[in-house]
């Protein structure tokens, strides 16, 4: 089945809304509606993908510009990170920083 929803996006509480239309093609009519919305979000999350070597790179540039030094997967920096950051997602951001500092061709310290 192909169809075409209606779906509402809002940046944040204090900007408006608006109702944006989303084409889906090749819906099992097996699928229950959750099965059919987890395809929709797939099909929307895509970008976020593709800008995350981006933003992780910003990240660090941005956390080396403050004096945070380089996280490391030891635990020290769990306990000194003042947003209370556990180690799992310094180990993930770490890997994140590291493939894309390896595939990502686009300069991210300055004017892109």
């Amino acid at each position: 089945m192909n169809l075409t929803l209606k779906i509402w996006r809002q940046k944040d509480s204090k900007t408006k809304g608006q109702f944006e239309t989303v084409k889906i093609s090749d819906i099992s009519p097996d699928m229950s509606f959750l099965e059919m919305l987890d395809i929709v979000n797939e099909e929307q999350m895509k970008q976020g993908k593709v800008e995350a070597k981006k933003r992780v790179l910003a990240m660090v540039a941005q956390m080396d510009k403050e004096g945070f030094g380089n996280c490391t997967n030891l635990y020290e920096c769990q306990a000194a990170c003042p947003k209370g950051i556990t180690v799992d997602y310094i180990a993930k951001m770490n890997r994140e920083y590291l493939m894309a500092t390896a595939t990502y061709a686009e300069k991210v310290y300055g004017k892109d």
